[in-house]
């Protein structure tokens, strides 16, 4: 129970702590690695310029001028010359940017290049995808946190290569390029940028998994218990055949012993009082009813027959009850006319047709010459002891007796 209500707060404190937990991180840039490619309109008979300020601190200026149809002025880092080399962001869920930005646009937009197999170019910059966000522009140092979920493929790409329409959701598996520029309609005038830091961000594990994760572990957890509960009940199920096998046995070694009834041949008073206190050390006396059987006008029966018949007909009293039960129950001679069954059951309504059975088949035995007997019962309770049960047999014996004999009655 204890190691349940650890496991509990642990997983309580795991979903609580989730946005504090550590993350997984790439820097991109500064990285001397890096090298870069300039694009602007001059390229096509515009009228922009790129000018670096200051290369080595990533500071330039996009003078965007009319001329082109479309004017337009950036910059990509590249993680190799050749594009060879790509990136996986898929593994993290946010891209931060550090910049300065001075300039007329309320708006820049920051693209990330993802290979992309086309036979229309063999520039892999050219061909790979353009997946981009629009930011809001503000003057002087920023830092923008771009979740990757939010990039959208621009329309102009996938029309240009004719993408089918399975591939033209973002991707950023393969990235070979991320760079910054003026989205159109482009603000002529000067576009001043200095881009100190771009870091991939994420988590170690998705919080969906971690909610998979904590299902699949109490699922798991609920199993096993169920499981090893089923299997601790085969075991105390299996046990306990034991420990009735091995009564059964003590019951037959009993017999052959002093504690035998030499007339009847089953336990007298002594070996009873033996397998009782096994079950009560065993905890298994409550799985018992306890029957006391008294032979009707037994008195009569040896005035008449004598005391010779009166003994054969209580060997042959022994030897019907002995019929009439199980290896596992006990019966033994309390003393003179009288018997005791200890009667193995789980509900106490078996108590009275198990009884019955007893009573009908001495009635119809012939052997017996009509004798009957009487009988009481009750269910031994855990709570109580053995003598409180036997009076509480012997009142219903009493009962059966008064009310006419022949008769069981269950207390």
């Amino acid at each position: 129970m204890i190691v349940k209500v650890l496991t509990f707060i642990s997983t309580l404190l795991l979903v609580i702590c989730y946005p504090y937990l550590p993350k997984r991180q790439m820097l991109l840039h500064p990285n001397e690695q890096n090298t870069y490619a300039i694009a602007v309109d001059s390229e096509v008979g515009g009228q922009s310029k790129f000018i670096w300020i200051n290369q080595q601190d990533m500071f330039w200026d996009c003078e965007i001028n009319q001329g082109a149809a479309y004017p337009y002025c950036g910059l990509s880092l590249l993680w190799s010359q050749d594009l060879h080399k790509t990136i996986d962001f898929s593994a993290y869920s946010h891209l931060s940017l550090t910049l300065d930005y001075q300039g007329p646009t309320p708006y820049f937009r920051v693209f990330i290049r993802d290979d992309y197999p086309s036979d229309k170019y063999t520039n892999a910059l050219k061909r790979a995808k353009f997946n981009n966000i629009t930011i809001r522009a503000r003057q002087g140092e920023q830092q923008v946190s771009i979740p990757l979920t939010e990039l959208s493929v621009a329309e102009w790409w996938f029309n240009d290569f004719a993408v089918p329409l399975e591939n033209r959701r973002p991707s950023v598996k393969n990235t070979i390029a991320l760079g910054i520029d003026i989205p159109y309609p482009v603000i002529l005038g000067e576009h001043k940028f200095r881009l100190s830091r771009i870091e991939l961000v994420g988590s170690y594990f998705s919080k969906e998994i971690m909610y998979i994760s904590i299902l699949v572990f109490w699922g798991t957890l609920l199993i096993l218990e169920m499981l090893l509960a089923y299997l601790n009940m085969q075991v105390r199920l299996r046990d306990g055949k034991q420990q009735l096998s091995e009564l059964a046995a003590t019951s037959a070694k009993y017999k052959e012993q002093a504690e035998t009834d030499k007339l009847t041949g089953i336990l007298n008073r002594s070996g009873l009082s033996e397998i009782i206190s096994q079950l009560e050390s065993s905890q298994l006396l409550q799985q018992y009813a306890l029957l006391i059987i008294d032979v009707d006008h037994f008195k009569d029966v040896n005035d008449t027959y004598g005391h010779a018949e009166g003994d054969r007909i209580l060997a042959a009293i022994a030897r019907t009850i002995s019929m009439c039960t199980r290896s596992y129950d006990v019966i033994a001679r309390w003393g003179g006319e009288e018997f005791v069954v200890l009667m193995h059951c789980f509900k106490a309504s078996s108590i009275l047709p198990f009884a019955d059975k007893i009573r009908l088949k001495i009635a119809n035995t012939p052997p017996l010459n009509g004798v009957t007997v009487s009988i009481g019962a009750t269910q031994l309770l855990k709570s109580s002891i053995f003598n409180e049960s036997f009076e509480l047999a012997d009142k219903a014996l009493y009962q059966a007796k008064s009310s006419g004999r022949n008769k069981v009655v269950v207390l």
